[in-house]
């Protein structure tokens, strides 16, 4: 019933009871945590090495998954009455991925990895279209998402990095200086 190995990841839906865990074993588990119940299992190739329920901002109806693999490759899913279905997969990264965020107001998917890149997707309920990355001088140890979800800040190495996400008209941009509040 538990995954066959380490859980890498844990999140909640934004919209009920439900967790999704992410596994060494290559499987994603939906859980109903007010029965204790095992609700759905998706197994893939690569071990799952992080996950992230997306806010109602990305799917109102709070059924949408992103997950994170070893082999580097990000897959968004969809928790349905009859299992986990396969939305969108990108190679995005040469290495594990560590970290995976959806911005607040739900147009994009951020993912920091060991190849010493994050990674930016454009979310859409159709799927999900690479935006570009940036590169760094470390892997991210943590990442978030500020409130009006124009930037990104990541902690690599000793520092914080405040990272502009790409658009149609825009260039990332990356700042190093420490943020107003430390």
């Amino acid at each position: 019933m538990f995954h066959a190995g380490g859980i890498t990841g844990l999140d909640v839906s934004p919209a009920g009871h439900i967790a999704v865990t992410s596994g060494a074993d290559g499987s994603v588990r939906a859980w109903d945590f007010a029965r204790g119940a095992l609700l759905h299992t998706s197994r893939f190739g690569a071990a799952a090495s992080a996950c992230a329920w997306a806010s109602t901002a990305v799917d109102p109806t709070g059924r949408t998954i992103g997950v994170g693999f070893a082999d580097g490759t990000i897959r968004v899913l969809e928790c349905c009455a009859d299992g986990l279905r396969l939305v969108s997969a990108l190679k995005t990264h040469a290495a594990r991925v560590r970290h995976l965020l959806f911005s607040p107001d739900g147009r994009l998917l951020a993912t920091g990895a060991d190849d010493d890149t994050v990674f930016f997707v454009s979310v859409r309920k159709s799927g999900c279209a690479p935006l570009g990355f940036v590169q760094l001088a470390g892997a991210p140890s943590a990442m978030c998402w500020a409130d009006d979800s124009a930037r990104l800040v990541v902690a690599c190495e000793d520092e914080l990095l405040r990272i502009t996400p790409p658009g149609e008209n825009v260039d990332n941009q990356v700042s190093s200086a420490p943020p107003p509040f430390l």
